[in-house]
């Protein structure tokens, strides 16, 4: 929570890399140690070519299956949050399961792991007004005295004026839309998270 907004002061380059690294890299290269481990294990049975095969296979299936329940069901109905959690949930229950038969003792380690589910939410700041998770973004608004900031993943996304005064942003040429163009309906391509309101329907009269 405190990580990302620290790199994001940085650069496009060095703050998403560097904030990669950080967050995906350990989990990223223990999880790629599974298969080799898994092949090394099974080939001790005799055939390498069958386990390594069966392996691969399994390994594939996976991918698709996780690929497509992520994108059509998992990511649109519960979001990016409780997605995290069941992914990371399934990792630590097969990582249990492996270590009861192998290492018994070993599966005590995995306690403290198993109750991070149950701490605390993270505080947001005093300002926040909503946090709401989308498919596809993380929403927070903040209010700062006379002015509403929405933030997309703790970025900043969007600045309004609550006295509808201008912003200073370059959303504020919206304005000039219905007053170079009289037409009762627009289209605004590549928007993203901007806004038309109030200036459009104001200048509209």
């Amino acid at each position: 929570y405190k990580l990302l907004p620290v790199l994001s002061r940085y650069s496009d380059f060095i703050g998403t890399c560097t904030a990669t690294l950080l967050i995906f890299a350990p989990p990223m290269t223990a999880l790629a140690m599974v298969s080799p481990l898994v092949i090394r294990r099974l080939a001790q049975s005799g055939n390498i070519g069958v386990a390594a095969g069966t392996v691969s296979a399994l390994a594939t299936a996976g991918s698709m299956a996780g690929t497509l329940s992520t994108s059509f069901f998992l990511l649109p109905e519960m979001g990016v949050r409780i997605t995290l959690e069941l992914f990371c949930g399934a990792t630590l229950l097969a990582a249990a399961v492996g270590l009861a038969r192998v290492k018994p003792l070993a599966v005590t380690g995995l306690a403290a792991i198993a109750a991070l589910p149950f701490a605390p939410p993270p505080r947001w700041p005093a300002d926040t007004v909503s946090v709401a998770e989308t498919p596809y973004n993380l929403l927070r608004v903040a209010r700062r005295g006379s002015t509403s900031i929405l933030f997309l993943n703790n970025n900043t996304a969007q600045t309004v004026r609550n006295d509808r005064g201008e912003t200073g942003y370059y959303y504020d040429q919206f304005a000039l839309g219905p007053l170079l163009v009289p037409a009762e309906r627009g289209l605004v391509l590549g928007m993203g998270a901007g806004r038309k309101a109030p200036f459009w329907d104001e200048a509209k009269g």
